[in-house]
């Protein structure tokens, strides 16, 4: 009887520090998804359907507000699925600027001076959507009503 409590004793003692001991630091796992932030020139509730319609037609899209008061439509999704290119290009094609906020263009770099394009060169116009041809804030994304 001695012996069996000894060896369940032993056996506890031997067991327990390698479970204790054993377990690995828990991986930080990467973000499943991004938030960003897109200025844009939309101007009343049409805009803000028509675009919050076609972002979430975007694979990878989780969530797509657009804010009419801020001109800001704040979009949620998976980097894996999509990217902040495609969700602004998706903006423009409809008619509307389209530029992330906080930063400089998606897939360019942020410097003192301004934005540089993925070759590092200096763009003059500023960020992708902010000049002619990506809506004018003439209302083109609502059909002209504007």
């Amino acid at each position: 009887m001695k012996t069996r409590i000894f060896a369940m004793v032993a056996a506890a003692l031997f067991v327990l520090p390698m479970i204790t001991f054993g377990q690995t630091e828990t991986k930080v796992k990467p973000k499943k998804t991004e938030e960003i932030k897109i200025q844009t020139n939309l101007h009343c509730g049409d805009c803000k359907q028509k675009i919050e319609a076609e972002l979430a037609s975007v694979k990878g899209v989780k969530e797509a507000v657009a804010d009419v008061d801020t001109k800001v439509v704040t979009v949620k999704f998976s980097p894996k699925k999509t990217s902040a290119d495609v969700i602004v290009e998706r903006i423009q094609k409809l008619g509307y600027q389209a530029k992330t906020i906080g930063g400089c263009c998606p897939g360019g770099t942020k410097s003192t001076g301004g934005c540089k394009d993925s070759g590092g060169t200096e763009s003059k116009s500023g960020c992708k959507g902010s000049g002619a041809g990506a809506g004018s804030g003439s209302g083109q994304g609502c059909g002209g009503k504007h």
